[in-house]
Order: C-alpha cells, then sequence, then structure tokens
C-alpha cells in the first residue's frame, strides 16, 4: 500500500464533462465525456496532481469544477486500497464543510417564519427557544449569543474538541456542559470556531422543526437540488454504498517509519457532529450545491438570504499580500470571505479523521466558478486541496507563473515548523521557558503510580491516567503516565513528559502510536497536591485558545 501503488494507478484516473441541466446521474449510467474549448484538468494539472499527491502522501482526491452551465469531474488515485479508483462518484467526509448546510436551514427558517407573529432573524437570541440547556459561563453571553454569532464562531467559546462524544451522548447533554467550559473572549470580540455552537444550532433546528437535522438538509437542499448522494449518517452512506450508489473511500494515515499507509476508522454517527461536519457526500453533489450559490438558485434560498451568506461578518486573518488576497480573511455565516485578484471567493475546508475537503465559488469568474475538492487523509489532504485549488483560480485567471505564489513552498515550511515546533526540547522551551535542564530538574513529589488513578472535570468529564511501560530513545525500558481516551468524537492519547517537579509536558497523539510530529500536539500539564502531600489534581492545557490556560480535573479515585 506504499505511495507508488497511488502513483501507478494515476494514469487510469476517471474524468467526466456533464452538462448541468442533465438529470441526476446514474452510478453506471454516466454520459460519455463531450469536447469543449476549456478544461481544467489539462496534462499539466494533472501532472501537479501527481506531485502532490504523491509529495504529501494523499492517496486519492477527486476534484469537480464549474463554469457557468457545465461541470467538469474527475477522480485521481486510490480511493481504497489494494486498486479501488477514485471517481466523480466516490463518497469522502466532507467534514466542516457541512456547517454551510446548518448555516441555510437556519435562513430557511427564517424565511419560513417570515409572517408569523414572531418572526425568526438572524438576530434572534439562542437562549430563549433552548432555555433549560444552553447556558454559558458568562451571564451576558447566554442571554445576546444570537443566530448570527453562533454561525460567525464569534460567541467567545473556543473549541473544546476534545470535550464531547461519548457513547450515546444525546445534543441536549453536550449542550447543558457548555456552562462547564470556559469561555476565552467576549462575545462578537474575536473569531473563535467553535465546533460546538454548530451542534447547538442542530439543536435548534431540531427543536423547531421536530424533524432530525439529516432528513431537513435532506428535504429542503438535498433532494431539490438532486444531491442524492449525500447523506449526514455513515449508515445511510453505507447503505447507498451497497445499493450501488457511488462507493466509500477509505480514510489513510501515512506511517513514515514504514512507508506505508494506515487505514483509519470511520467517525461514527453521532448527534453531536451532525450540523458541524457529519456530511458525506461526492464532488458531483458538490458542484450542484456550488452552482447553486453561484446563481442563487431560489430552489434552495431566497435572494436575501443569499446576499446574508455572502455578507461577512468578523475578521479572522490580516492582508497577507504575498498570497494575492486582497484585504482582510474575512467569515460569516459558515463561509470564509476573500478577494483574489480583484474576485470575492467563499469558501470553507473541512477536515476529520482520515479525510479532508475544501468548497469554493466564485460568481465573477469566468461564467461562475465553483470547486469541490474531496481526499482520504486529514490534514495532508487539506494542504493537497489548497495547492491545487489555486492552481485551477490561477489557470482560469492566466496568472503568469513568474506572479504564482509558491504554496507548495509555503506548505513545506508550514509542515517544517511544525515539525521544529514538535521537537521534545522545542516543545520544553516554549511551554516551560523557566525550567531546569533535564539533568538539574526537581524530581517528581510522588511516585509514578501515585499520580494514576481517575480524573473529573465537569466539562470534559472522566479521565483515567495510568502508568505504561515503553522504551526510550534510546531503547531503554522506562516507565510514563499515560491516558487513553477512546469514548469522544475524537480519539486521542496523553503521554506525560516529565519536567521539573509535578510539572510535565502532554503529548496528545493518535491512540496506539507513538507521538508523532505532523498531526499531534503538546502542552503543558500540571498536577498539585492537597494538605495531606497527595494528588487531588490535574491541570491540562487543552485548548490552545486558552492560552496556557489548564483544564481542571479533581481527583476522584485512585488505582491499585
Amino acid at each position: 500500500m506504499k505511495s507508488l501503488l497511488a502513483l501507478a494507478l494515476f494514469l487510469s484516473s476517471v474524468q467526466s464533462v456533464i452538462p448541468s441541466h442533465q438529470e441526476p446521474l446514474q452510478p453506471h449510467g454516466r454520459k460519455p465525456p463531450t469536447r469543449h474549448s476549456w478544461t481544467p484538468f489539462t496534462e499539466e494539472f494533472d501532472r501537479r496532481v501527481a506531485h502532490v499527491l504523491e509529495h504529501f502522501h494523499v492517496p486519492a482526491i477527486s476534484i469537480a469544477v464549474i463554469n457557468g452551465n457545465e461541470t467538469y469531474a474527475k477522480g485521481y488515485g486510490i480511493a481504497n486500497f489494494p486498486d479501488t479508483q477514485a471517481t466523480p462518484d466516490t463518497l469522502y467526509y466532507c467534514g466542516s464543510t457541512t456547517k454551510s448546510f446548518t448555516a441555510a436551514a437556519i435562513l430557511k427558517l427564517i424565511e419560513r417564519s417570515a409572517n408569523d407573529s414572531q418572526p425568526l432573524s438572524l438576530q434572534t437570541k439562542i437562549q430563549p427557544i433552548i432555555r433549560e440547556e444552553f447556558v454559558l459561563p458568562d451571564e451576558y453571553a447566554t442571554a445576546h449569543v444570537t443566530f448570527e454569532d453562533a454561525l460567525s464562531h464569534r460567541t467567545g467559546m473556543p473549541r473544546h474538541d476534545n470535550s464531547y462524544g461519548e457513547p450515546n451522548a444525546t445534543l441536549s447533554a453536550m449542550i447543558r456542559r457548555l456552562r462547564y467550559l470556559p469561555m476565552t473572549a467576549e462575545i462578537r470580540q474575536e473569531w473563535q470556531y467553535c465546533n460546538m455552537m454548530f451542534a447547538v444550532l442542530t439543536y435548534v433546528v431540531e427543536t423547531l422543526t421536530g424533524s432530525w437535522l439529516g432528513d431537513f438538509f435532506r428535504e429542503n437542499f438535498w433532494h431539490p437540488l438532486g444531491m442524492h448522494s449525500t447523506f449526514l449518517s455513515l449508515a445511510d452512506a453505507k447503505r447507498a454504498a451497497a445499493m450501488g450508489n457511488g462507493h466509500l473511500a477509505t480514510g489513510y494515515f501515512w506511517d513514515n517509519s514504514t512507508e506505508e499507509y494506515v487505514a483509519e476508522d470511520y467517525m461514527e454517527d453521532t448527534p453531536v457532529v451532525g450540523g458541524a461536519g457529519a456530511v458525506i457526500s461526492s464532488v458531483l453533489d458538490y458542484a450542484r450545491y456550488l452552482r447553486a450559490m453561484v446563481t442563487m438558485n431560489s430552489t434552495l434560498l431566497s435572494a436575501d438570504s443569499f446576499r446574508e451568506l455572502r455578507h461577512p461578518r468578523i475578521i479572522t486573518e490580516h492582508e497577507n499580500a504575498e498570497t494575492g488576497w486582497t484585504g482582510p480573511m474575512m467569515y460569516g455565516l459558515a463561509w470564509m470571505y476573500s478577494v483574489y485578484h480583484g474576485h470575492n471567493i467563499f469558501h470553507h475546508g473541512g477536515s476529520v479523521t482520515g479525510f479532508g475537503a475544501l468548497m469554493a465559488y466564485a460568481p465573477t469568474i469566468k461564467d461562475g466558478l465553483g470547486i469541490a475538492m474531496m481526499a482520504n487523509t486529514d490534514v495532508t489532504s487539506n494542504s493537497v486541496e489548497q495547492i491545487l485549488s489555486f492552481d485551477i483560480l490561477n489557470d482560469i485567471l492566466d496568472i503568469p507563473h513568474e506572479e504564482r505564489f509558491d504554496w507548495i513552498k509555503q506548505t513545506e515550511e508550514g509542515f517544517e515548523r511544525k515539525r521544529a515546533a514538535m521537537t521534545p526540547k522545542a516543545a520544553r522551551k516554549r511551554h516551560f521557558p523557566d525550567a531546569p535542564e533535564p539533568e538539574k530538574a526537581l524530581p517528581p513529589s510522588q511516585t509514578l503510580e501515585a499520580y494514576a488513578g481517575s480524573y473529573w472535570n465537569d466539562g470534559y468529564r472522566n479521565l483515567t491516567v495510568t502508568v505504561k511501560a515503553r522504551k526510550d530513545s534510546h531503547g531503554a525500558s522506562t516507565e510514563v503516565l499515560e491516558i487513553v481516551v477512546l469514548d469522544k468524537v475524537w480519539p486521542h492519547a496523553i503521554t506525560f513528559e516529565h519536567i521539573s517537579g509535578d510539572y510535565f509536558l502532554a503529548w496528545i497523539h493518535q491512540p496506539e502510536r507513538e507521538p508523532g510530529m505532523l498531526m499531534d500536539d503538546v502542552k503543558p500539564a500540571e498536577f498539585r497536591l492537597g494538605a495531606s502531600g497527595k494528588v487531588e489534581q490535574m491541570g491540562i492545557a487543552y485548548d490552545t485558545q486558552m492560552k496556557g490556560e489548564m483544564i481542571w480535573f479533581k481527583k476522584t479515585e485512585t488505582i491499585g
């Protein structure tokens, strides 16, 4: 399953050119390609795709490009090893591109309530709708967060992604835990990406309609637009694939030590992810969706709603002239907003374990441009999609090669900075700059067994610390503290590295793997003793937006 196999099978990729007016395509009934004067899939572009897939270890990618009334779609590489090729019909998890459908659902409810005695609007406050569940740590924010705030990530609540998703978790229970999770900004002051707020909006839609969000999406958006290969449930996607409606790609992780792709488990169905990142679809279906966005198709939403979707609400990043963006990057109602060589670009990415997706549209480029990309690794898929989307934009806009920003170089440099920051020495210097050198460090105040046990936080729930035997970098046997979290949406493990006294580095990585560099993280951690001299608390700086502040867990049980 080495990447060379993906490259070898690259040449048998599938391309289609599809008129937008034809009936929804059947998996085995595709019309043959027709001749057109323009195509994004030139020989040069195919070579670029081959290069970046191989270079960044992505087994497969499917791409669709719309230009006016035409759709161009092509699959590259291996969707499922050993030899299932990616096609335009291949199904992938689409991650946070899901959020745009949740935004559309809120706007649809606003449209329908126009003649009600108390019509909804983007300024409608969430708390009165789900009063018992929606309580934040800040009383003012609780009372004033609106649909617009939640859809634009400006509620003051950071990610806290490692806090949710236990088996049989309900939306109601997850939302009730928000009151125990620290906020890191005042409402409307900062852009802070928060998946949980889209779980809140999922619950709002289901409360107001009495329908499961997936049914609402299908009845109001997907079926009217002919998106018959789009699902909000893994079970539904598998059932459709078994009946011949596309095939579901496998997500992979590249193992540098063995130089092989390792299959990832699919993210299981859970309501807490739903409206934030659970859509499974194909690039052909997303092409239909993007065309509706470009043309402001009234089948989807009203003209007023489309204008709201195109209106940015908050700055996310200031101007970076080197990339060709003009002005700051902005965000509003689940779409990013940027300007590229004078054209407004609306876009969003998405990533879950094993998958990455990107969608973008530009109403003023050619006859109305849309780009959908889906691939089967996390992190590296998104990087490849960014590189290739700019290749398409540059080709369409005829940007001279000498004026094009080198996205491959920037991506490589970004990964290299990440690798450098994830070395033990760099992590120690970043999180504990005043700590003594290892040979002069204070020993732990307790035996490792004394730190082991169960710890509780009302927002993050239970964590269990155990002592694990492992080999150090010299092959010598040693023992470390470890936490393995398998009962959350994002399974992870934490391996503790002693710094000095009761201070540790918490290396957060994939379960069953040694800490790596690219997709992992490292945070400061601390244990606190009580008056008895025994360990009573554990703190981990779980969330980056908390700027080093700890989430504190109370020790509830000792192991052994």
